[in-house]
């Protein structure tokens, strides 16, 4: 196949993490726009765990909690050239690198970090109230969600997250139930996890998968298939989309003294380029993929803390002029 033109808009090194920084609108237009990944974990820290001994939940799981001293990370944004090799998650996708160690130029955020089968927590201090002045920063990440689970209580000053990672050993073999394994974690939480109601919830039914599937690859929920049907009847006759697989990023904001959490909900897409070709033999012409790419996008922004499941007044860009 021969490769469509690919452009790459001029950025300074430094543009997307400055929109991040700015509440005035600057990280209002970063997640309209651009779909989020973070890193998995923080590069010079990884989280202790131990082992969850509790005979009502098969396998092996642990749990951790992330001390006051490594709250922080230091983040950077950068977004993969068209011209690049895709990540998993395709072209156009801000890819959040996180430090434990301060960086020039970098922001620092307050990073949950993801551990496979692992209830991963970190409780968020009550502003001006960290010692020794430590960095108490407005902005929250953890690791990208693919099927992970992500609970927060507390209040929304003093705010506990969770970030749970990994399938249970699923009562029926074969078969990948999402409210099962929603189930299991809530659960774990509830019962290993601090004393308190869960105020908010993201599980693999919100932004993954909605239905159950013999395998983990076979994802799709409400908002895909509404997205999937909205930038088919956008796109014009040059593009053939192929496939779009939901996956999420959580951040939060906080404004004043009190944490916002929200659920951003991103697709990949893969299209084909298609081209009118003409034959030799009988001069008749037929539409041919002459290329395919994936890309990430946004397809919705909603709240999930404290106002659980708040839609944000947000409106994906138009695909035509993204893709």
């Amino acid at each position: 196949m021969t490769p469509v033109a690919s452009y790459t808009k001029n950025r300074n090194l430094d543009y997307f993490d400055n929109l991040l920084a700015d509440p005035n609108g600057g990280i209002q237009k970063l997640f309209r726009k651009y779909a989020v990944h973070a890193a998995d974990a923080s590069v010079g820290y990884t989280v202790p765990t131990v082992g969850i001994d509790d005979v009502t939940h098969v396998g092996n799981f642990t749990r951790g909690s992330v001390p006051d001293n490594k709250l922080v990370s230091w983040v950077h944004m950068e977004k993969l050239s068209r011209n690049s090799g895709p990540k998993p998650e395709g072209h156009d996708v801000l890819y959040l690198e996180a430090n434990i160690n301060p960086k020039p130029n970098w922001i620092p955020c307050y990073f949950l970090p993801w551990a496979p089968q692992a209830m991963v927590q970190m409780t968020i201090p009550v502003q001006g109230t960290r010692l020794n002045g430590a960095p108490d920063p407005s902005i929250f990440f953890t690791a990208a969600i693919n099927g992970c689970s992500v609970f927060i209580q507390g209040s929304a000053a003093n705010p506990t997250v969770y970030h749970c990672g990994g399938d249970p050993d699923y009562a029926t073999k074969g078969l990948r139930d999402p409210d099962e394994a929603a189930t299991f974690w809530r659960n774990l939480v509830l019962q290993h996890g601090d004393p308190g109601a869960l105020r908010g919830e993201v599980n693999k039914t919100h932004y993954v998968m909605d239905a159950i599937s013999p395998t983990a690859d076979m994802k799709s929920t409400p908002t895909s298939r509404r997205y999937e049907e909205w930038i088919k009847s956008e796109m014009d006759k040059t593009i053939r989309i192929k496939e779009v697989k939901p996956w999420g990023c959580v951040f939060g904001i906080r404004t004043g003294l009190l944490w916002k959490f929200y659920l951003q909900e991103n697709v990949t897409i893969k299209f084909a380029t298609v081209q009118k070709q003409k034959f030799a033999l009988n001069l008749r012409s037929r539409k041919i993929e002459v290329d395919i790419k994936e890309t990430g996008r946004p397809a919705v922004v909603r709240e999930i803390f404290p106002d659980g499941g708040a839609c944000v007044n947000f409106t994906p860009l138009r695909p035509i002029s993204m893709l």
